[in-house]
């Protein structure tokens, strides 16, 4: 079994010294305590993993003792190396991405960007690596927490996510109908906004039309 990669989930590089790493743990602790995220299930699991790999990053022997059985293994440590993929990993960063976009003014949101990210996140690659996992007390949370990202997004989009949410090991198809069907009033309304407002503009003009030349 692939171990966790610490350095990802605090987000530093193998290389980060004690205070880069002490740095990047408070300011996630900040983020995802329980505390501040009570109305969120998923951040206390995030918060967990967070204190996990401070535990072990931030004393020199059990970092060191971490780093041996990597290369034990025949794994390294590599600037910019994705050491390993796993369910785990994956509530982490769909989570870190959920809570960067509620913080983000929407007038100023790369949708397109979260979109290619979800996608790289969902390639045929780390999906083979889920299937094999079989983590499917993880699907769960993975699959909310990655709706809960989508909403921002296109129709097209939002299907194209979810034809690879459903190819998660123990997946709900519950929870993807229930979201599928909140959305299609948005998706109705997306779609005829513009023609609504134009003919509603339209008939006040004539209206107003009207009534000034009674």
């Amino acid at each position: 079994m692939q171990k966790k990669n610490y350095y990802q989930i605090l987000g530093v590089a193998p290389g980060a010294s004690a205070a880069e790493i002490k740095a990047a743990y408070r300011r996630l602790a900040l983020i995802y305590h329980p505390d501040k995220n009570s109305d969120d299930p998923t951040t206390g699991y995030i918060f967990q993993e967070i204190n996990e790999a401070y535990q072990v990053l931030s004393d020199r022997s059990t970092r060191a003792d971490y780093h041996r059985r990597f290369e034990a293994e025949g794994r390294g440590f590599k600037s910019g190396q994705t050491v390993f993929f796993s369910a785990e990993l994956l509530v982490v960063k769909l989570g870190h991405m959920k809570k960067a976009l509620a913080e983000t003014d929407p007038y100023r949101m790369n949708t397109d960007a979260v979109f290619e990210e979800l996608q790289q996140l969902f390639s045929a690659y780390h999906l083979s690596i889920l299937q094999k996992e079989n983590n499917k007390e993880m699907t769960g949370q993975i699959t909310q927490n990655c709706l809960d990202i989508i909403i921002y997004l296109s129709k097209n989009e939002q299907l194209q996510i979810i034809q690879d949410l459903e190819k998660l090991p123990g997946i709900e198809e519950g929870q993807l109908n229930d979201f599928i069907k909140k959305q299609k009033q948005k998706w109705f309304w997306d779609r005829y906004r513009t023609p609504l407002v134009i003919v509603l503009t339209i008939a006040l003009c004539c209206l107003l039309f009207e009534v000034l030349h009674l």
